[in-house]
């Protein structure tokens, strides 16, 4: 027997829409720093920082595979 959190397609459908536009939503505004002047110097780093940082993360996680099959 398999889990299931619910019997009903369209209700399981709408949860996920709800859950993954909230975590979207999160997501987007904690891009934006918090403690400093808004579009100060150090405003424009942090929120520089806050983009660049999880693209660089994410490049250096499909180039390092790529580099691994490549050794082998």
């Amino acid at each position: 027997m398999t889990y299931q959190f619910t019997k009903n397609r369209t209700i399981g459908f709408g949860f996920g829409a709800w859950c993954f536009f909230f975590t979207a939503f999160a997501c987007v505004m904690g891009i934006f720093p918090l403690d400093v002047e808004v579009f100060s110097s150090g405003w424009n780093f942090q929120f520089a920082m806050n983009i660049l940082t999880p693209l660089i993360l994410i490049g250096s996680g499909l180039l390092l595979p790529c580099l691994a099959n490549k050794d082998k």
